[in-house]
């Protein structure tokens, strides 16, 4: 196996919340793979899939394949895996559970993604602002054609419900100069809260399905919510903003931004244990415990 600071294989993934079934030789805003590293020799270009269900399946049975060879494996996906401090606790969290697990865990049974790619986002973002029950937030957005009970088409005031538009290491990335979009945000363009709310829903089915026996015995680690050093796969969020894209400029963008990420996470080998160690050096418990941050982010 390769030392505690490196990785043998990186993959990283372009998501998408869109509810209709990719063509085949892929698209821009749809979904993306690319992969590289010692482990996989003559990496192959990106690769698109037509649903979130054929990635996932994909992604189970490579990485279950990659733990039993031994391997060491970063995934990066480009949705958030939490949300701003207090979220869960206001949806009725039970006291003494991480806050990031019961929210994966409350997205995981409320999302559905059926094969034709069809998924009901919109009302589950409804349904979450009607639990917190004070204002038409903290979610928002959805296309013109559809009403959706208790979720507005249009940004409200924030705090809205009590809650912040912002986590951390977006403020963070705001200091800095970058445009994220907010968590909350379901549509319009650049939004990535749909792609939250079903990626999370998608890591949660393979916690708990195909990877539940490495999840549980810690070969499988979410960073930087669960002890990563020694987990064979170290499951993380990015943002392919932070990178050039690579590869020719006949791909589409999302390819591009895939490659762009497995380039930089290989030529960064010898930083990643500083890379991974920068939210801890917050000392902040809701970065850990429900927020979550963004791989290549400074701390301050």
């Amino acid at each position: 196996m390769s030392t505690p600071a490196s990785f043998d294989a990186v993959i990283m993934v372009d998501y998408s919340a869109k509810q209709t079934v990719g063509r085949r030789g892929g698209e821009q805003d749809g979904l993306w793979l690319a992969a590289g590293g010692a482990a996989i020799p003559g990496a192959p270009g990106p690769r698109p899939f037509r649903t979130r269900l054929d990635l996932q399946a994909h992604l189970e049975q490579a990485l279950a394949g990659h733990i039993e060879s031994g391997h060491r494996v970063l995934l990066g996906l480009d949705f958030c895996f939490g949300f701003p401090s207090g979220t869960a606790s206001a949806l009725g969290a039970r006291a003494g559970e991480p806050a990031w697990s019961w929210m994966w865990q409350t997205l995981g049974a409320a999302i559905t993604d059926t094969a034709d790619a069809a998924n009901n986002r919109f009302d589950v973002a409804g349904a979450l602002n009607q639990r917190v029950g004070h204002g038409a937030g903290p979610f928002w957005g959805h296309p013109p054609s559809m009403t959706i009970p208790d979720l507005a088409p249009t940004k409200p005031p924030y705090p809205s419900s009590g809650l912040v538009e912002w986590r951390l290491v977006e403020r963070t990335l705001q200091w800095r100069g970058a445009v994220p979009k907010s968590c909350w945000q379901l549509s319009g363009a650049g939004s990535v809260g749909g792609q939250s709310l079903v990626g999370i829903a998608m890591l949660d089915r393979m916690r708990r399905g195909g990877l539940a026996t490495a999840w549980d015995h810690g070969a499988v680690a979410v960073w930087p919510f669960q002890a990563w050093s020694d987990a064979q796969v170290v499951v993380a969020e990015v943002y392919p903003s932070l990178v050039d894209p690579s590869g020719p400029p006949t791909l589409v963008h999302d390819a591009r931004q895939v490659l762009g990420l497995v380039g930089w996470a290989i030529d960064r080998q010898h930083d990643v244990r500083s890379l991974l160690a920068a939210p801890l050096e917050l000392e902040d418990p809701t970065v850990i415990g429900e927020e979550g941050w963004i791989l290549g982010v400074p701390a301050s």
